[in-house]
C-alpha cells in the first residue's frame, strides 16, 4: 500500500500496485518489482509504468517493516548520456583529424629526403653526373643527411 507519493491521490486511496495488477495488466511490471523487493529486500530494478520506463531503488527501513522506495524516469537518468556521447564523438573526430595531419607531416619529414636522394640516384644511374643535392639535405644530421653528403662527394 502506498503511504507516501508525490501524487496525494495514491496515498489517500491507499493505492496498491500488486492488487491493481490483478485487474489491470498495466500494473504487472511494477507489481513484479514489488514482489522482488519483498524477497530481495535491497537493490534496484526497472519497470514500466504509464508507458514510461523507470528505475527503482529500494531498501528496508531499519527496525520497521517499511521500505524506502525511490523511482525516477529512465529518460531523466540517461538524458546526460546523449550529451556526453556527442562530446566524445566530436572529440574523437577532432583527434582523428589532428592525428591524420600530424601523421601526414611526419611521413613527409621522413619520405621527402629519401625521395630527393632517390631522384639524385636515378639521375646518376641515367648517366647525368651534374645533379645538385638540396643544401637543406646536406645540412641534415640524420641518416638522410649522411647519404646526401656521400652522394654529393661522388
Amino acid at each position: 500500500t502506498t503511504v507516501a507519493h508525490y501524487n496525494n491521490e495514491l496515498v489517500t486511496t491507499q493505492d496498491n500496485a500488486i492488487k491493481n495488477a490483478e485487474t489491470d495488466q498495466s500494473f504487472q511490471s511494477i507489481a513484479d518489482v514489488y514482489h522482488t523487493i519483498f524477497t530481495e529486500k535491497l537493490g534496484f530494478d526497472e519497470y514500466k509504468y504509464n508507458n514510461e520506463m523507470k528505475f527503482i531503488g529500494y531498501a528496508p527501513v531499519k527496525d520497521t517493516s517499511w521500505y524506502i522506495i525511490v523511482s525516477v524516469p529512465r529518460s531523466e537518468v540517461l538524458s546526460g548520456l546523449k550529451i556526453i556521447q556527442l562530446v566524445i564523438t566530436i572529440c574523437a573526430v577532432i583527434l582523428l583529424a589532428v592525428f591524420a595531419i600530424v601523421g601526414n607531416l611526419l611521413a613527409g619529414l621522413i619520405s621527402n629526403p629519401i625521395k630527393s636522394i632517390t631522384n639524385s640516384l636515378n639521375q646518376i644511374a641515367s648517366g647525368d653526373l651534374s645533379g645538385n643535392i638540396d643544401a637543406k639535405l646536406l645540412e641534415n644530421r640524420e641518416e638522410t643527411g649522411t647519404w646526401a653528403k656521400a652522394l654529393n662527394s661522388m
